[in-house]
């Protein structure tokens, strides 16, 4: 168990921006892909009260229980263009010898899957430690994922091209998900706009 204290005005405003599907990523020891700020949202969702000046603390944590649209389709279309721009990086990369470079590349196209397929299933990634064995609990992932995630970081040190291979077919993957829920999310819409 955490025990975590946090600014007041900092998650409130976190909460309007993530609202509106504003986020930023910073950098933070001890977090190697980044401080989402969206992770704040996380917390206070997840976390239970011990105390509380005022009831303003509760219904903020009421507020954060609800995944907001705007916040998954901005992680979503953020972390998938970043794991498409590393990907490309890795392609490139793949006939050197530059085995540093292309893990933190490989990392980071991990921890941005890891962040979309979270955001495809209305959760909040709030920690990149064991967040692919969470994913295994969740509906929307790619089948055997914390076994192909592992499988690829085996695979770095041997070679570049199937480390690459591995890589791209885990990104079209969850890319393939990320499709068929932004079908399903059209149809709903358009269900909607029928029945007024």
């Amino acid at each position: 168990m955490d025990l975590i204290l946090r600014d007041i005005k900092r998650v409130e405003q976190i909460m309007k921006d993530t609202e509106h599907g504003i986020v930023t990523a910073n950098y933070q020891t001890g977090h190697p892909h980044g401080y989402i700020s969206a992770m704040y949202r996380g917390e206070l969702a997840i976390s239970k009260i011990l105390y509380a000046k005022n009831e303003s603390l509760c219904e903020l944590k009421k507020q954060a229980e609800t995944y907001p649209n705007a916040l998954q389709k901005s992680l979503v279309n953020f972390f998938m263009f970043e794991a498409g721009f590393s990907l490309m990086f890795v392609k490139a990369n793949s006939g050197t010898d530059d085995k540093y470079y292309i893990a933190g590349h490989v990392f980071r196209i991990v921890s941005c899957l890891n962040q979309v397929l979270f955001a495809c299933n209305n959760a909040y990634c709030i920690n990149e430690k064991k967040a692919i064995k969470l994913l295994e609990t969740f509906e929307h992932k790619p089948e055997k994922y914390t076994e192909k995630v592992n499988h690829i970081f085996e695979v770095l040190g041997i070679s570049l091209f199937e480390c690459y291979d591995m890589t791209e077919k885990l990104y079209n993957e969850v890319n393939e998900i990320v499709s068929e829920i932004n079908n399903f999310l059209n149809e709903e819409s358009s269900d909607e706009r029928k029945q007024i």
